[in-house]
């Protein structure tokens, strides 16, 4: 595990008009408050300048740290189930891509094995789907009535890599799939009013 800068408490006494922060040799961002976040969090080296007291005044700092977790990966399986497991142990899968995606993050790996499967929104989840065995023996069935799987978030896609995508719709546009980045998939029999 890395860590992660969390931010600071001050105690007292500090005076805010000339104190700063920063991930350079050169701070410059502006300590606002006695107890402030870094907005993302920082890694390796943390700097502060002119931490200087009020009038009278004494100041005490602390810096927290957090640990950083590492990208895992979650897998997924038709005997699987969602029911009491995490996900990561690949002897104790989970049922549904949809409840792997609950418990992923950003950077995580969700390995599915052979089967049909239901659809998913993996809107805003920057997470890697892929198959084990690919197109021909993984499946996301829409059943005529919802899109096969939702990757959209453009600062953010998804990436599903190795399945088929089949009998999906969507009243406007994307019945097999909408948004993200599809990788060696096999898309058929999808309706949309639009598109897709």
């Amino acid at each position: 595990l890395g860590y992660t800068f969390a931010g600071w408490t001050v105690t007292s006494g500090l005076n805010m008009s000339t104190a700063k922060w920063g991930t350079s040799s050169s701070p410059s961002t502006t300590i606002s408050s006695s107890s402030t976040k870094c907005a993302n969090g920082a890694t390796g080296n943390v700097y502060f300048k002119n931490l200087t007291p009020t009038a009278n005044g004494s100041v005490t700092l602390t810096a927290n740290w957090t640990a950083a977790s590492m990208p895992k990966t979650l897998y997924v399986a038709m005997d699987g189930s969602d029911t009491g497991r995490t996900g990561t142990d690949s002897s104790q899968p989970l049922a549904t891509i949809t409840r792997a995606l609950a418990l992923a993050v950003a950077g995580d790996t969700i390995i599915v094995g052979n089967g049909c499967y239901s659809p998913f929104n993996a809107y805003q989840k920057p997470v890697t789907i892929r198959s084990v065995n690919g197109p021909e023996k993984t499946v996301i069935q829409g059943n005529g009535t919802a899109t096969c799987a939702y990757l959209n978030g453009a600062e953010n896609p998804a990436t599903l890599i190795g399945f088929t995508l089949t009998n999906g719709y969507n009243a406007a546009s994307g019945g097999g799939v909408s948004g993200g980045i599809v990788r060696n998939c096999i898309l058929t029999g999808n309706h949309a009013l639009y598109a897709g």
